[in-house]
């Protein structure tokens, strides 16, 4: 689980993106009507209480049981966690969306103090997950770090690559994806662990926008992150997409 090779900045920067997602369900979704609360989303997705309790059970079943394991196991191989059946055998739609979020609060919670009483060491322990991928890119990185409310909140790094340099080795079919706004850009979520190690974005439509985060170590000799203000989206991308960048 390479995501959790970072260091102690990188680490304060995460516990504090993990604690604001709390604030972030709030925003989006109190306010919403009680129909509004059970509406699917396009093409048959979640509905908004479905979306809260499937990110409380995964918060609990799925990265809580995760993190206790790589404290435990020797090179674990992280559990599934199989979202859209959970959803159907537990009726996400016919239970109450305040509970919910109550739910993960609990959960987030309990794991990020568990994450904060961990040792240094404790941070590099590895698991096996299904989802591997290669991309062609250069050793000495240039990436950028969004501020959008996505972005922000999951500590993403992107490097940008054309879909020619990109190639999913393992796990296509524990990928499950997010869309919103215009559903141009595909975010991809790997159902065994949740981490979203790569995506098609909005400003990259025919590449991947892959987390630099989630590269193994050793492949990168050294990363220049310059900050872009994704809450500006369009004023970024006047023309509606981004050029590749060349090596």
């Amino acid at each position: 689980m390479q995501y959790m090779r970072l260091t102690e900045v990188q680490r304060h920067e995460l516990m504090e993106s993990l604690a604001a997602m709390k604030t972030f369900l709030r925003e989006a979704f109190e306010s919403l009507t009680p129909q509004e609360v059970q509406t699917p989303g396009p093409a048959g997705s979640f509905s908004p209480v479905e979306q809260v309790w499937h990110l409380a059970d995964l918060e609990r079943e799925g990265f809580g049981l995760r993190i206790r394991r790589l404290q435990t196991e020797a090179n674990p191989r992280l559990p599934d966690f199989d979202g859209t059946k959970v959803a159907r055998e537990r009726n996400y739609r016919s239970l109450s969306l305040a509970a919910g979020l109550r739910t993960f609060e609990a959960a987030r919670k309990a794991n990020i103090e568990t994450l904060q009483s961990l040792s240094p060491q404790a941070w590099v322990r590895s698991g096996t997950q299904d989802v591997r991928f290669e991309v062609r890119a250069p050793a000495k990185l240039r990436v950028s770090e969004c501020n959008c409310s996505i972005c922000s909140k999951s500590g993403y790094l992107h490097l940008i690559a054309p879909s020619d340099r990109f190639k999913l080795l393992s796990g296509r079919e524990v990928l499950t994806s997010y869309g919103f706004n215009t559903h141009t850009a595909k975010h991809l979520f790997c159902a065994v662990c949740g981490i979203k190690s790569f995506y098609v974005p909005r400003s990259h439509p025919d590449g991947f926008s892959v987390n630099a985060r989630c590269l193994d170590p050793g492949t990168v000799e050294s990363m220049i992150v310059e900050q872009f203000d994704g809450k500006q989206w369009e004023k970024q991308y006047p023309r509606g997409r981004g050029e590749f960048r060349p090596d």
